[in-house]
């Protein structure tokens, strides 16, 4: 982390350019209108000058598309650098390994910054394991739509997954999500290792998710039982679109 000539710790981008590609799947994604920023993961954890906390922003199609680090003693004790963080939260989803923790900071980030305001926040605050449920239940649906139409004599195929799960297998706790996703853990400090975990974990729900989906553009029976296919599971979606209309008095 770099610093001013007066020895203070300034807020490190990281360059992204290294760090964005993603394994293809093999299906097109169906996040692509969603008229919204994304969504942003936050870290607490050590880097290489102590405490920091990570900000990574997180398009809704699941690729990465911003990082950064900065010291905590600054970030919770500077007016300007605490504005400039909650600015870089703008408009966005907000999310954590511990989904909890995320109001903690931005409580924190908010008062240092000075911002009267109601807790904004709260209401953009999402969970991969909520989501996951949520993929889950949808798969079930669909599941459901397609042996009733082969009860009724219509000749149609059951739904093959890529990645098939069991119906009890939602984890209640993020790192049953991450090995759920095989996700390993990645190089570098702490708190970048944990922000890149998490990022990796919600590309990895928005394929599973863009497969389950994708039924209704095959099947035009299961569309006409549940609508078009949507962007995102519907929490993780309606955090998005709650963030991308609210904006901040900075």
């Amino acid at each position: 982390m770099s610093r001013h000539a007066d020895g203070t710790r300034r807020l490190r981008k990281l360059d992204m350019a290294a760090t964005t590609t993603e394994p293809e799947h093999g299906f097109v994604n169906v996040a692509t209108h969603v008229g919204a920023p994304g969504s942003a993961v936050l870290a607490l954890g050590a880097d290489d000058d102590g405490d920091a906390v990570a900000l990574w922003h997180v398009s809704p199609q699941g690729t990465r598309t911003g990082a950064w680090v900065f010291s905590q003693d600054e970030a919770f004790a500077s007016k300007d650098t605490a504005r400039q963080l909650v600015g870089l939260l703008e408009r966005r989803a907000l999310t954590a390994r511990r989904p909890e923790d995320v109001n903690d900071v931005v409580q924190r980030l908010v008062a240092t910054a000075d911002l009267a305001t109601e807790p904004w926040w709260e209401r953009q605050i999402f969970s991969p394991m909520q989501a996951f449920g949520e993929i889950m239940t949808r798969r079930s649906v669909y599941e459901s739509t397609v042996s009733a139409v082969r009860d009724g004599g219509r000749s149609a195929a059951p739904l093959e997954w890529t990645q098939d799960f069991a119906a009890s297998s939602v984890p209640e706790e993020f790192e049953g999500i991450r090995r759920l996703s095989r996700t390993g853990r990645t190089a570098g400090t702490a708190v970048v290792a944990e922000a890149l975990v998490v990022c990796r974990v919600l590309y990895w729900l928005v394929q599973v998710w863009s497969e389950t989906e994708q039924v209704k553009n095959r099947r035009t029976y299961v569309r006409d039982a549940h609508g078009k296919a949507e962007a995102l599971p519907p929490s993780w979606l309606a955090a998005v679109r709650t963030a991308g209309a609210n904006r901040l008095p900075l």
